[in-house]
């Protein structure tokens, strides 16, 4: 049995809290990237990662 058998065959009461935690998560990062101020040096990795704009 597959992850995706197990989440179609849940209730919906089950699967919409995962939903909402995702989205909730995804907006707070945005917010998080647009308010607070880049952090300390950590590599060019960590720069192209804070910097990327979406297309």
């Amino acid at each position: 049995m597959s992850l995706l058998d197990l989440l179609l065959d849940a209730p919906w009461w089950a699967i919409w809290p995962l939903v909402l935690l995702l989205v909730l998560t995804v907006c707070a990062t945005r917010i998080a990237k647009a308010v607070l101020p880049p952090p300390e040096d950590r590599g060019q990795w960590w720069r192209d990662f804070w910097n990327r704009r979406e297309r």
